[in-house]
């Protein structure tokens, strides 16, 4: 019965440190949850932007192939 006892004790003793190491963790996680939040609606607002943008380079890459075509084709011509 002592024995069960003991290791009772020295069991709430780890839940104990436990408990306090969670209460020290707890900030850090509110925090992070903020955080990921954040960066979720500023993914969500620039990824639409991002796509744009990568459509706007296409075209432009586009046009200055063909702009490129034509100049190759000017200068053959002269």
């Amino acid at each position: 019965m002592e024995l069960m006892l003991s290791k009772f004790d020295a069991f709430g003793e780890s839940l104990s440190d436990v408990r306090v190491r969670m209460s020290r963790m707890e900030p850090d996680l509110h925090s992070v949850k903020e955080d990921v939040a954040l960066l979720k609606s500023a993914v969500r607002t620039n990824g639409e932007n991002i796509r744009t943008i990568k459509s706007d380079v296409a075209e432009i890459k586009a046009d200055l192939k063909n702009y490129s075509q034509r100049l190759e084709s000017v200068e053959a011509k002269s």
